[in-house]
């Protein structure tokens, strides 16, 4: 639910047409180069990983920690050497034919169609449906009634009640 952008060379543009509000229900963070982007996502306990034409491991073969960042270069220029260096680690989504590389999107669909089921048995296994924290839930949720509920007012009084215990909220 978060993008990370390196303002390295490009600005970040969404449109409405690609995103088809997609973009709603993301947070968006911009870092000033990798090294400030790496120390951020670290200090969070991420562990950054690369989509690299030179690594020699899958994603299969990637033991999946509880937080992870996925980097994926553009079909021009790829990854830096910066982030090459400082991920903790490299993978390559293994193709056949003439070209070399997926394009970004399909690079980054491929990633997540393996990643994102991978988490959710781990998560099934302990339990639990989801990894979200509780005040990230409820921003999701507020952010959720402002865009598609009518007298979302109401909705939210009656979440907010719920949420300290008073039980006070209803309608």
């Amino acid at each position: 639910m978060d993008l990370h952008w390196i303002l390295n060379r490009n600005a970040l543009r969404l449109t409405s047409t690609v995103a088809k509000s997609a973009d709603q229900w993301m947070d968006f963070y911009t870092h000033q180069g990798t090294p400030a982007a790496i120390a951020a996502l670290k200090a969070q306990g991420c562990q950054v990983w690369v989509s690299d034409l030179q690594a020699t491991q899958t994603l299969d073969d990637l033991e999946l920690p509880a937080k992870v960042v996925v980097v994926v270069g553009n079909a021009k220029f790829g990854i830096s050497e910066a982030m090459r260096s400082a991920a903790d680690q490299r993978y390559i989504l293994p193709m056949r034919g003439m070209v070399q590389s997926f394009n970004l999107s399909v690079a980054l669909a491929l990633t997540l169609a393996n990643l994102v089921p991978r988490r959710r048995r781990e998560l099934a296994l302990d339990g639990q449906s989801g990894d979200l924290s509780p005040d990230r839930l409820a921003r999701i949720r507020r952010k959720w009634l402002e865009f598609g509920v009518d007298r979302a007012d109401i909705v939210r009084r009656v979440l907010d009640a719920e949420a300290d215990g008073s039980g006070t909220g209803q309608p």
